[in-house]
């Protein structure tokens, strides 16, 4: 650091190295610092193979209606009994084939990692002719949920406040996948979390009529399927398949970064338009 006061500007002006070359200087190690991370994510999109993932297929799907499980009817049955009762309940979970949503899910999941550049092989192929690194993805629980989700729109007129209440179907998708390394000293495995949803929604204003004053709701709603629970599926392998490859390449980036620095940017790579962004979102990580 240079504290520029009158004696080190006069000493400084009398030396032969400049001090503004100084402070270029140190500009340009920040500047280099900062593009380190991001240089070193380039050199990981370079890459025509990224490697290899064995995927394993789900097996079940653990299905879960919270929207009523207040029903006083059902306190005097076992836990088994009341989630056979609950589910036969439900709006959606009833009707969801497991083998369609599972096949769904799988064949998305394997389409979009290889659009990433990674070979996908199933656990029954040999590894000796695959490309290294090689990791292994199970999606060892798929729990699909129903529960109602409380909306409410409001308005003021004047001093005035206006308000109207929904209940919403919604579905959610909650994913656990434990990913780890094959053939490599780090045996750890890393279970990644994430949940995707689907929901009723209300699009709506006030109205307030002149003559009268009085003030109406309109609105439309657009309900959920089951044809959107099935959805679902695709739409939360095609999340995890950018959020894997978000989760290889800033583990590249750490990997790869000198002893002497650390990384402190994390990327997100956006593969329709072909560009790095700063990361906003992806897996939780529950080791």
């Amino acid at each position: 650091m240079i504290l520029i006061n009158r004696t080190n500007s006069l000493y400084l002006s009398k030396c032969k190295f400049p001090y503004w070359i100084i402070l270029l200087c140190s500009g340009i190690l920040i500047l280099s610092s900062c593009s380190l991370e991001k240089n070193i994510a380039k050199e990981f999109l370079k890459k025509q193979q990224k490697g290899t993932i064995v995927l394993v297929e789900p097996e079940f799907i653990y299905k879960i209606n919270l929207r009523d499980t207040a029903d006083k009817d059902l306190q005097n049955f076992t836990k088994e009994e009341k989630d056979s009762l609950l589910l036969e309940k439900s709006i959606f979970l009833k009707y969801v084939d497991n083998q369609i949503f599972i096949d769904k899910y799988y064949i998305t999941l394997k389409e979009e990692l290889v659009k990433r550049g990674f070979y996908i092989i199933d656990k029954k192929d040999s590894l000796d002719r695959f490309t290294f690194p090689v990791w292994k993805l199970n999606p060892a629980q798929l729990q699909l949920e129903e529960d109602i989700e409380p909306f409410t729109d409001y308005y003021y007129f004047d001093t005035s406040l206006y308000v109207q209440n929904f209940a919403l179907n919604k579905v959610t998708l909650h994913t656990w996948l434990e990913f780890s390394r094959i053939n490599s000293n780090d045996t750890a495995v890393d279970v990644l979390y994430s949940a995707q949803s689907v929901k009723d929604k209300i699009s709506g204003v006030f109205k307030r009529h002149i003559i009268d004053g009085s003030v109406t709701y309109n609105y439309s709603a657009n309900l959920v399927t089951i044809s959107h629970v099935y959805d679902l599926s695709e739409y939360a392998a095609k999340k995890h398949a950018a959020y894997l490859f978000d989760y290889i390449m800033n583990n590249y980036i750490s990997e790869n970064m000198p002893h002497s620095f650390k990384q402190e940017k994390y990327f997100q790579y956006n593969n329709e338009k072909k560009r790095l962004i700063n990361f906003k979102e992806g897996f939780i990580i529950m080791k």
